[in-house]
């Protein structure tokens, strides 16, 4: 069944065992993509907002059950903020715009509504998470000294890894790094990606190219906006931070003084079939 989150993190099962379920609904439609064309060459696409249509039937619940379910729906409204409907490992954002009581039954903890609901950018998002602790020294693939004294320090090591991308196109990616770490890079498919900033022990640096954030998030979930401390680069420059990651088996590497978080965004306009 579906699940609706709104912001607060309240939540509200749809479907299923429980007394809230849904009827027929284009929640699932393939998303309409708009296009500008040069000739034969499809010059830009774009992919609007879409409003979708959820009815719902409250059946056997209290009265109590039926305005909580009316709360967590309209809380993202009211408050201008975003919730979260998944079905099962999908997850799209969403905000209830809309709740039209269309029968009541109230001896028979019935309720039927119509729901119109708002999804900013329709694509259905499944997050593959690759994790990569950090090695013990003795595990580090071994580098070579520099032979003769220098001014600069030329370590040994280095970890080389890599993540499998089966997604229907480049996708959108997070990149996190746990503290400590110190100018953190990871260099994929020849492009490196480097933040010019000390995450200390107990917070993490996250790079999210779909969003165009970067951030340093402490151990208190507080998060300052280091966007600026990016080593810059336009796309295809070899230093562009917000690079997506091509299809395939993508060969990933770092100093190897770091553990660090690789997120694929698995985006389509409808979720798999299960």
């Amino acid at each position: 069944g579906l699940v609706y989150r709104n912001h607060l993190g309240e939540e509200l099962a749809i479907g299923g065992p429980g007394t809230v379920h849904y009827g027929e609904t284009d929640l699932f439609d393939a998303a309409a993509y708009e296009y500008e064309t040069a000739g034969a060459r499809v010059a830009s696409r774009s992919l609007a907002a879409s409003e979708r249509e959820l009815p719902l039937v409250l059946a056997g619940s209290s009265p109590a059950g039926r305005d909580r379910a009316r709360r967590v729906l309209s809380a993202d409204a009211h408050a201008g903020e975003l919730g979260t409907l998944s079905y099962g490992d999908w997850s799209v954002p969403a905000v209830v715009t809309a709740q039209a009581l269309s029968a009541w039954w109230f001896d028979g903890g019935v309720e039927a509504d119509a729901l119109t609901v708002l999804l900013p950018r329709p694509l259905w998002c499944r997050e593959v998470a690759h994790e990569f602790p950090l090695l013990p020294a003795a595990a580090a693939v071994p580098g070579s000294d520099y032979p003769k004294p220098h001014p600069y320090g030329y370590g040994r090591g280095g970890a080389s890894h890599s993540v499998s991308v089966d997604t229907l196109g480049p996708a959108e990616w997070l990149w996190r790094v746990w503290g400590p770490a110190a100018d953190p890079y990871l260099i994929e498919d020849g492009n490196r990606h480097q933040v010019m900033v000390t995450v200390p022990a107990g917070s993490r640096l996250e790079l999210d190219t779909r969003e165009r954030t970067i951030a340093l998030i402490d151990g208190l979930g507080r998060r300052t906006n280091v966007l600026g401390s990016r080593v810059r680069g336009a796309a295809g420059s070899g230093t562009y931070a917000f690079k997506r990651l091509p299809r395939g088996t993508v060969g990933l590497s770092t100093p190897g003084s770091f553990a660090y978080d690789v997120v694929v965004y698995d985006e389509r306009e409808a979720p798999t079939w299960t």
